[in-house]
């Protein structure tokens, strides 16, 4: 997974064939970033298949609501895909935190 901390967002850009564990990983990193409190954030997912279950996001929700520090009141968060199945994961995942501090956009995948 590749972060860049660009000037205005930071960019992740998950590997082809990506895992929960990856993407664990990825928000982990995030968290533990200088400055990420004051930059929002694009995902952009590579065509290609996706490692892992559909009740994965639903884990991937509890380890962000879990471990998203309670101080930080603002972030958006941009997933970028390229195909309908990325984008239909997408959707649902934004559909269910809905609850937490964070905006979840969706682009692409039509």
């Amino acid at each position: 997974m590749k972060i860049t901390k660009e000037k205005d967002y930071i960019l992740v850009e998950p590997s082809e064939g990506i895992d929960f564990w990856e993407i664990i990983e990825g928000i982990g990193k995030l968290f533990a970033m200088n400055g990420f409190p004051q930059k929002n954030e694009i995902w952009k997912f590579r065509e290609g298949p996706l490692s892992f279950l559909y009740k994965d996001i639903y884990k991937i929700k509890d380890f962000v609501a879990n471990y998203y520090p309670k101080y930080w009141n603002r972030h958006k968060t941009a997933i970028v895909v390229e195909n309908g199945f990325q984008a239909a994961l997408a959707n649902e995942y934004t559909n269910i935190v809905k609850d937490l501090p964070i905006y979840f956009g969706v682009q692409g995948g039509q």
